[in-house]
């Protein structure tokens, strides 16, 4: 066993321990019995957050009642870490071998890709879940996508504020609108740069698990001019009261046989994209960070039949450092019953 894992007062779980080994580990259990909580719990000792909620809504309710505090601790046998969040009356804690901070620090975080149910929806969602679904990705590669994204909503909101008041001035706008351009323009060619590398490994990757020969791409659509000077020009020309350019613009789509992939693909076919796109995106992370990956599946198989959900958990890339959850699971990999 590579990992123990403890979970008191986190959610439902009083106190829970499991082993987790390093190749691939199925939890099973009926809903509500604490599957995702134990994704949760792997997921903030390694990045200091949760994608969930906030951490004062983590505390285990009895009744009408909340635990004053919950912990969470990690023990890599392995490499002999052990990592430990500590959350008690508003206040948050991380520990790291004897070593105690406030805020997790960048260079303590192991890279960590989280798949989640409404993944499975990426060609139907909106263009705001296509990228949230890709920016999540390449935070995990390039921790600095995530803050230049955050500080671009910032500038985008301040701007959108300026716009919709009737004595702003030139130059106040010209500010706002320099940073927007070169944040703007960053941020959608990193997007652009990632997608195209997925797209090139995206048709093998298709092809190998659905054993046909079709074409499959991605097909980025940017909100906005790619250089930061062509995004000003139009800025400057313009008389909106709100942008209506940026990156919060971009999208992006799946291309099946040469047409849109929702239009003409079938339920089969597109849940095998997404199969595809999630291992493409597994394998690329390992590729650059190795065995520190850590990939964590949310009942992501909860459409599927038992067949394609046996060939989901065969994917090579699912294969070590993974945990995933499902309501039931009659395979060959390890696997873990809850409730």
């Amino acid at each position: 066993m590579s990992h123990f894992l403890r979970l008191q007062n986190f959610r439902c779980h009083q106190d829970y321990q499991v082993e987790l080994p390093s190749e691939l580990t199925i939890i099973t259990g009926p809903n509500g019995s604490g599957k995702t909580s134990l994704i949760e719990a792997t997921y903030l000792t390694y990045q200091g957050k949760s994608w969930r909620s906030n951490f004062d809504q983590i505390r285990r309710q009895t009744g009408h009642q909340l635990s004053d505090w919950w912990r969470v601790d990690l023990t890599d046998q392995t490499k002999e870490t052990t990592r430990t969040i500590k959350y008690q009356s508003g206040q948050k804690s991380f520990t790291i071998n004897d070593r105690t901070y406030y805020r997790l620090p960048q260079t303590t975080k192991v890279p960590v890709i989280l798949f989640e149910p409404g993944d499975m929806q990426l060609l139907y969602g909106s263009p705001t879940r296509r990228r949230q679904f890709i920016d999540r990705f390449i935070a995990q590669l390039e921790p600095t996508h995530q803050r230049e994204l955050n500080k671009f909503n910032r500038v985008l909101k301040q701007r959108n504020i300026l716009l919709k008041q009737d004595d702003y001035s030139a130059e106040e706008l010209m500010i706002w609108d320099i940073q927007f351009s070169d944040l703007s323009s960053t941020i959608s060619q990193r997007r652009r740069q990632y997608l195209q590398d997925i797209s090139e490994m995206l048709s093998a990757e298709y092809q190998q698990i659905a054993g046909s020969n079709q074409m499959v791409q991605l097909r980025f659509s940017p909100g906005a001019p790619m250089t930061s000077q062509a995004i000003m020009h139009r800025l400057t020309g313009s008389h909106d009261r709100l942008t209506t350019i940026g990156a919060q613009k971009d999208d992006y789509k799946f291309i099946f046989g040469g047409s849109e992939a929702k239009s003409v693909a079938s339920r089969g076919e597109n849940r095998t994209i997404i199969f595809a796109l999630l291992s493409i995106i597994a394998k690329l992370a390992r590729q650059q960070y190795g065995d520190r990956v850590v990939v964590l599946l949310d009942d992501i198989d909860s459409e599927l039949d038992y067949s394609h959900r046996i060939n989901l958990y065969d994917l090579p890339s699912f294969q070590s450092h993974t945990i995933a959850t499902t309501l039931d699971y009659r395979g060959d990999h390890h696997s873990i019953r809850l409730g």
